[in-house]
């Protein structure tokens, strides 16, 4: 029954994403650094997963034994974020958070090679897996955004802290397969000249590279304008339950819509909600669009997921998701420094920016559909 050790692992892992993700630039904030410094280590960090993270697909492809190069993933960065806890110094604080992100970061596409491996071979619903990583990480949220308004930004470390040694521990439950020496060793630009691949990788990372106004700088621009962490945390919480839904109806949905319909609904829905969030600051607007996240991000991952699991043989599993996850870091490094810029000169319309990137995700997409010929265009 690997669904539930699957769900553990990913409850584990968004647990700490959730802390991560909309509270990690108070932290830096926190210790002193500026909005384009905070751009410039979030950058800096999402620039190292480039290549940390197909690498360690490389060596979970080839390896015997993968649980021991996740356990060293989740353990080997709990040990260096711990340190920037007790840390002040920039020049260490930006080491040891290019490093820590860089072990953490592999733990995703490494379990989703996993996970998608386990959805074709014991008919388990990923979707369904995959939820639990979204009902835990509304719980991070909801307790981290409660815990900074209680005790001050510092606890934020200590919680995301938490999250990756139980992440670390949940590894040891996983069903995980072991490397085999019969396997062909395709290179990396094989796969990348694999029909489709490259516009693939293209398109799921511009389609998650336009949330990155609203990863930097949304939880300090909503504090900015009067609103308490807890409500904050209630507005990123309202995205992700609406994404849980989208996960837990996602295998009965594509029965009916195909995987690249789920990315162009993805972006045309991008296109929408980082318009609307460019154009008003005020609660109940803000409250009603972020039920787009179930679009932008949950249809966007779900759609790349089944694509690849489609497109590419199981033997390169773990190096066509870490390539993928590269991808997204690059293009999301590129967009957070670009977003740390734009917010420092136009606060809430730097999200405009990300408007355009949709756009062109969206183009992306079509290209993709004429590349594939129709094929993998039906449910």
């Amino acid at each position: 029954m690997p669904g539930p050790r699957f769900g553990l692992y990913y409850g584990a892992l968004f647990f700490a994403a959730g802390v991560q993700l909309p509270f990690w630039p108070i932290w830096l904030d926190s210790k002193g650094l500026s909005a384009n410094e905070i751009a410039f280590f979030l950058a800096a960090t999402t620039w190292a997963k480039i290549l940390a993270t197909p690498f360690a697909g490389t060596l979970a492809d080839r390896s015997r034994n993968l649980r021991a190069l996740l356990a060293f993933c989740a353990f080997g960065s709990l040990c260096l974020i711990a340190i920037m806890a007790v840390s002040h110094n920039y020049w260490l604080l930006l080491a040891l958070q290019i490093l820590g992100f860089a072990l953490f970061q592999p733990l995703i596409p490494l379990g989703e090679s996993q996970a998608m491996r386990a959805a074709r071979q014991s008919g388990m619903d990923y979707g369904r897996a995959r939820l639990w990583g979204s009902l835990t990480f509304i719980m991070a949220v909801l307790v981290t955004g409660r815990a900074v308004e209680i005790q001050g930004p510092n606890v934020i470390v200590w919680v995301f802290c938490t999250g990756i040694a139980v992440t670390g521990f949940s590894v040891l439950l996983l069903p995980l397969r072991s490397g085999a020496a019969s396997i062909e060793r395709r290179s990396w630009l094989s796969l990348l000249r694999h029909n489709g691949f490259l516009w693939l990788l293209l398109a799921g990372a511009l389609l998650q590279a336009s949330h990155a106004v609203y990863y930097a700088f949304s939880a300090i621009h909503w504090r900015s304008v009067g609103m308490s962490e807890t409500l904050v945390a209630g507005l990123w919480a309202e995205g992700v339950i609406a994404e849980i839904f989208l996960f837990f109806l996602g295998r009965r949905l594509l029965t009916h819509i195909s995987p690249l319909s789920f990315l162009a609904i993805a972006g045309i829905a991008g296109v929408f909600r980082w318009t609307v969030m460019g154009l008003t600051d005020s609660l109940i607007p803000l409250a009603l669009i972020q039920v787009l996240h179930a679009l932008t991000f949950g249809a966007a991952h779900l759609g790349t997921m089944h694509l690849l699991s489609d497109l590419l043989p199981e033997d390169k599993a773990a190096s066509a998701q870490s390539l993928y996850s590269a991808a997204v870091g690059a293009t999301m490094g590129l967009a957070m420094l670009l977003s740390g810029t734009l917010y420092s000169a136009y606060s809430s319309a730097a999200y405009y920016a990300m408007t355009l990137v949709s756009l062109i995700a969206v183009l992306v997409i079509w290209r993709l559909w004429i590349k594939l010929g129709g094929r993998l265009g039906d449910a």
